[in-house]
């Protein structure tokens, strides 16, 4: 399964600096979770990405099924 956080970031006009403030998560990581899909993401930042988006952790993963 893929992340879609730049897609949801895109679309809600929000850049990396900004996600950065509002998770505590550094600009690196979150470039790294948008380029490699998810290999190696944290559940925990996942989870804190999911929040400030306001949606849930599975809304940020595409869906196989559709």
């Amino acid at each position: 399964m893929k992340l879609l956080i730049f897609e949801v970031r895109s679309m809600r006009k929000i850049t990396l600096r900004e996600l950065e403030k509002m998770t505590g998560i550094s600009r690196s990581t979150l470039s790294r979770y948008e380029k490699s899909g998810n290999e190696d993401a944290n559940i925990k930042n996942i989870e804190k990405i999911a929040k400030v988006f306001n949606c849930k952790m599975t809304d940020l993963f595409e869906s196989e099924y559709k």
